[in-house]
């Protein structure tokens, strides 16, 4: 007896030993064991505490929600799908679907699968788990999907415990099987997550159920029931990430994105997450300066898909820059083996259009340009031009402000907030409009002697403005504030610039002449503001804005104070 307990041991060691064959087998070729967590009846209060224990370790799971809860966690359902887990269904309310009549179950599936797309903002095909595993042949040719069952069952709704669950699911677990769990438990999540340690220590990858078919190379089948998929001698990877790339055809930048044979793209270029809001890739698009690519590549967005990768795009080489040098236009190039091209009438330039070889007269219009080569794109620059020989990023020639804002900068009145910028729609301060009144003065021959200190509390020495404030206040254009302050850095409102100019005219013995206007706001404008108004309007310094309105408490624009200053150089003469 001794010696047939003996050589019974030793051939269940044998046996014992034959069973991990396959899988040392398996480990060796590169393969990994798979096996795919299922969360049943969610989702719940507890299953973003798993979700962010999931995260945490790296795993993606599949989630089998009834259409009721799926309605109540809305946010949680999206989270599953946005964090790569496979969402599907478990019908409305959890019926035995043996017991519905054919259209009782299709309502199950049916508005369970409205539920989810509407809460996903986007349609998907769903597998779908029969509550209580309960089907016949009647049901699964309703379902209209696989049916997906499961191999092990740790039982954790009835004894809700943590470690009872974790020993279960670990002593159970093989390359393939498909767990059963339900999220709407606290004790599961814990259990689950004890289980997922011991289990990756052990080399299982945790998969979606898709995943685990897709890679093991077995099809899906609506109306066909799966327990698991264990090892078929296929094996392949995850879904890799798209590459973002960027190309040049015909002269244009264009981005590429390229996956593994197969396997969908899907992108944005705003920002937004391509699993929700993304495109179908079907050819390169345009390349844009500071567009945000997000992309994954996915067999099915829905439980077999890649992690998305974001990239900013930058210029493909360095952008030209522009200049007027003698009353010429001249391009600055650092860019090797290509050229600037440019166009003058509004057109994007193209390997078609103008190449730059030497400096060009200046004239009234819109110069575009960008550098152009062997992998050099740079972005369309557009910038305009005037016969004075002065650029604008931001002053139109078709603005009803291009003249004006070309002569004002032309004599010297405005300087501009940055290069080739005017600001033509920034609020003007008090210290800028002195300073361009000074300034107006100045071309006028006029004597500006200003005074060696200053009459502001506020107007420090050596500002950019402190001489054309002292100048100010010294022929009494502007008195301050009760306070003794100027206020530079302040609004000038339309009325206040009416009266200082009104000042100005008197203290230069300008006369005017003409009727005044009639303003449709007149009862608005501060009676200390009324009759320098009448005076400015009845020149024609100042003008009414839309419905003849003065709108007197508003501020000026930069673009309308050069526009008013001009006018009163003219009356100057």
């Amino acid at each position: 007896m001794k010696q047939l307990k003996k050589w019974t041991a030793l051939f269940l060691a044998i046996c014992c030993l034959l069973t991990l064959l396959p899988m040392t087998a398996s480990a060796s070729n590169g393969q990994k064991k798979l096996i795919a967590l299922t969360f049943d009846d969610g989702p719940g209060p507890y299953t973003q505490r798993l979700l962010d224990g999931l995260a945490a370790r790296g795993v993606q799971a599949t989630f089998f929600e009834l259409g009721m809860r799926a309605e109540t966690y809305d946010d949680t359902t999206r989270r599953i799908l946005r964090e790569g887990h496979q969402v599907a269904q478990h019908g409305y309310d959890h019926p035995q679907l043996t017991s519905l009549s054919d259209d009782g179950v299709r309502w199950q599936i049916g508005h369970t699968e409205d539920i989810l797309n509407d809460v996903l903002g986007r349609s998907f095909t769903y597998l779908v788990r029969p509550p209580y595993g309960d089907f016949n042949s009647r049901v699964l040719s309703l379902l209209d999907a696989p049916a997906i069952i499961w191999s092990i069952d740790p039982v954790d709704w009835r004894d809700r415990n943590a470690y009872t669950v974790r020993d279960r699911i670990v002593a159970r677990a093989f390359d393939g099987a498909i767990i059963l769990c339900h999220d709407i438990y606290s004790s599961t999540v814990d259990g689950v997550l004890m289980a997922i340690d011991i289990l990756q220590e052990q080399g299982y990858e945790f998969v979606t159920v898709n995943e685990l078919y897709r890679r093991r190379g077995v099809s899906l089948n609506n109306g066909e029931t799966y327990y698991s998929c264990k090892p078929t001698g296929t094996q392949l990877d995850a879904v890799k990430a798209p590459v973002i790339s960027t190309e040049i055809v015909n002269g244009n930048a264009r981005v590429k994105l390229t996956a593994e044979a197969g396997a969908a793209i899907y992108y944005t270029t705003d920002g937004s997450d391509p699993v929700f809001n993304g495109k179908r890739y079907t050819a390169p698009f345009d390349f844009t300066v500071g567009m945000t690519v997000k992309t994954c590549a996915a067999y099915n967005l829905n439980g077999s898909r890649s992690e998305t990768v974001t990239k900013k795009l930058d210029a493909l080489g360095i952008d030209p820059t522009v200049r007027v040098e003698d009353g010429k236009i001249v391009f600055d190039n650092r860019n090797q083996n290509a050229d600037v091209l440019f166009t003058t009438d509004g057109s994007v330039p193209n390997t078609g259009s103008q190449s730059y070889s030497a400096p060009f007269e200046c004239y009234d219009g819109v110069l575009r340009f960008r550098a152009l080569g062997e992998n050099v794109c740079t972005p369309v620059k557009t910038i305009y031009v005037t016969k004075n020989g002065n650029l604008f990023w931001d002053v139109p020639n078709t603005s009803w402000y291009f003249d004006e804002a070309d002569r004002a900068t032309t004599l010297g009145l405005f300087n501009g907030t940055g290069v080739y910028r005017f600001s033509p729609d920034g609020t003007l301060t008090r210290a800028m409009f002195v300073t361009t009144l000074y300034r107006l003065m100045q071309r006028t021959d006029a004597d500006l002697t200003p005074p060696e200190t200053q009459s502001f509390a506020d107007v420090p020495a050596g500002q950019w403005y402190s001489e054309a404030a002292a100048w100010a206040a010294e022929n009494g254009i502007v008195l301050g504030y009760a306070d003794g302050t100027f206020r530079p850095e302040q609004s000038i409102t339309r009325e206040e610039m009416c009266v200082m100019l009104d000042r100005l005219l008197d203290r230069f013995g300008i006369t005017t002449s003409g009727t005044p206007m009639t303003f449709a706001d007149a009862d608005c404008i501060s009676d200390w503001a009324k009759e320098s108004v009448d005076r400015l309007s009845a020149c024609g310094i100042i003008n009414g804005q839309r419905g003849n309105r003065f709108a007197p408490a508003r501020g000026s624009t930069r673009a309308e104070a050069a526009a008013v200053l001009l006018r009163l150089y003219d009356l100057i003469g």
